[in-house]
């Protein structure tokens, strides 16, 4: 099977393990495919310059390579996951990183691994999650 982290999964793996739910954690610690979106890197990077996000000692350019070192990969969308968000329905959770993260894991198989119980509201679109 292979998993998607969300964009907060990422940063506690970095900087707040203790944060991580359990069952996450150990997915992390043995699943042999976690996957990093190249839309979490876009996410951080923009709170980042935006001042609502800090890392210490971790600058968003770091990231791809310190996320590769931890062990996990690198998971691109798809160019035609890109242009069919439109298809995900709306619903209370509009945020676009976690809709657009929500839309790669349904369309490229992969599980999302979540602390965000919210993401339940895409279950009956497909949505496969660990929370």
């Amino acid at each position: 099977m292979k998993y998607l982290i969300d964009t907060h999964i990422l940063i506690w793996s970095l900087t707040q393990r203790k944060r991580i739910p359990r069952k996450i954690f150990s997915l992390l610690e043995t699943a042999p495919e976690i996957h990093v979106s190249g839309v979490s890197f876009w996410e951080i990077s923009l709170k980042f310059g935006l001042g609502k996000l800090t890392m210490s000692g971790i600058s968003p350019e770091a990231l791809p390579n310190t996320t590769l070192s931890m062990g996990f990969q690198i998971a691109i969308p798809e160019i035609s996951t890109i242009a069919s968000i439109h298809r995900l329905p709306l619903h209370k959770h509009r945020d676009p990183f976690d809709r657009m993260l929500v839309w790669q894991a349904i369309c490229e198989d992969y599980t999302l691994l979540t602390a965000d119980a919210a993401m339940s509201e895409y279950n009956k679109s497909g949505l496969r999650f660990v929370v």
